[in-house]
């Protein structure tokens, strides 16, 4: 695939090369420490949305529980986000379906606006952990990203 330095064509939307970067950005934020990012994450959603929280995670209901499953949450956020950022749309969309099907079949949600409820609160967590480091340009190309998410989910369930 070829790419202009100024755009590339994704799947999951139009990304300038600058919100590529930005991506990249808040990719490299959610690595440096997956563990504390992922029990940030599930601490937010209580906080937040805590009906949904409810419905969804009541049974999360330690610490140690909410790190390990937070955990998994950042990565696989994060892998989802590199292949974006590198330009392999199958990859990231393909990720993001086979995620949707496995939470349709397993019960835990049919509903694809469920993924803009946590990737929103995704986001503002990110804001919150990252502070001035967080950009405006980062926090429009990840709800960019978060938009092209979810529509990718709602095809797949």
């Amino acid at each position: 695939r070829t790419q202009s330095s100024k755009t590339s064509k994704f799947k999951m939307g139009m990304l300038s090369a600058d919100e590529c970067a930005a991506v990249g950005a808040c990719v490299d934020a959610m690595k440096a420490d997956t563990s504390a990012h992922g029990l940030g994450v599930y601490k937010a959603i209580a906080a937040k949305q805590p009906d949904f929280y409810g419905k969804h995670f009541a049974h999360i209901d330690d610490d140690t529980k909410k790190t390990k499953l937070g955990k998994a949450v950042v990565e696989k956020l994060a892998c989802i986000l590199d292949a974006l950022k590198a330009g392999k749309d199958d990859e990231a969309t393909g990720a993001i379906k086979a995620l949707a099907k496995d939470h349709a079949v397993k019960n835990r949600t049919k509903d694809g606006g469920d993924y803009k409820i946590v990737l929103d609160v995704v986001i503002g967590y990110l804001a919150g952990a990252l502070g001035d480091k967080m950009t405006p340009a980062m926090t429009a190309a990840m709800n960019k990203v978060s938009d092209a998410f979810v529509s990718t989910a709602k095809s797949a369930i």
